[in-house]
């Protein structure tokens, strides 16, 4: 990796790469830790003699823990994960380099992503499959939340946080998200009236997830106080594009057929 590094010298790096959890299943235990920390910590040791310009890297909400107020950068962490014990470690990593050695690593801290062909298994993709489909919806409790960020809006904000200056943002980290968070059962009632679906919802038809809480937002006051970034789409607008998109890649893939 390091010879990879050296030969192409970016700019700016993105670091993304993580296994990942959907609908509460994640990865072994070892690929979570190989992965999300171990992966995290080679690709910065990788780039120590490339002068790139910022090192993003991605952290997660998991990162936290369950908290009842709005998260802020400056809480202290409690992961009950192992997503969120890896990811945090990852973030403590990219801190420590940045500060000792001086780098230019900052981690965005990132909440719910959601966005057109995501992975089925995940929330919002099933509400909307069963909506447009009148299968009926098996969900666990409508009051879990999560705070949910489109992920065209995400992607603005990776590139207006490079646009500051390095010494601002090394070593910090920023949360992404709305700054509103959103419940399970409003995420139903707004997919249902986006697609005029009727379709049966069944709670309670299985139990939810460890850390699945009725409290899950961002404070953005820092992320909103240094970057010149605020999201376009609210939670409604983003269902309408997904159901948009998904709409004319039907229409092509039939078309295709």
């Amino acid at each position: 990796m390091k010879n990879v590094a050296e030969a192409i010298c970016p700019d700016y790096i993105f670091h993304l790469a993580a296994a990942t959890m959907h609908g509460g299943i994640s990865c072994s235990r070892s690929e979570v830790i190989e992965t999300n920390f171990l992966g995290t910590v080679n690709m910065i040791d990788a780039c120590n003699d490339v002068a790139y310009r910022c090192f993003v890297n991605t952290g997660d909400s998991f990162e936290y823990g369950p908290k009842q107020e709005p998260m802020k950068e400056s809480d202290t962490c409690h992961p009950d994960t192992i997503d969120g014990i890896a990811k945090l470690s990852a973030s403590l990593y990219g801190q420590y380099v940045a500060q000792k050695k001086n780098r230019p690593i900052v981690t965005l801290r990132l909440f719910s992503v959601f966005g057109p062909r995501d992975d089925p298994r995940r929330l919002i993709p099933k509400v909307l499959q069963g909506a447009l489909t009148g299968a009926p919806l098996m969900l666990s409790r409508p009051e879990i939340a999560r705070d949910y960020v489109y992920v065209d809006d995400l992607v603005d904000l990776y590139l207006a946080l490079i646009q500051n200056p390095p010494n601002r943002i090394a070593g910090e980290i920023f949360n992404a998200a709305s700054g509103r968070q959103t419940t399970i059962g409003e995420v139903v009632d707004l997919v249902f009236r986006v697609t005029n679906s009727k379709t049966e919802v069944r709670w309670n038809t299985f139990a939810p997830a460890v850390h699945d809480t009725a409290r899950w937002q961002a404070d953005m006051t820092k992320t909103f106080g240094v970057v010149s970034w605020r999201p376009r789409f609210t939670f409604e607008r983003a269902l309408r594009e997904i159901v948009r998109q998904q709409a004319a890649y039907n229409s092509v893939v039939i078309g295709a057929t």
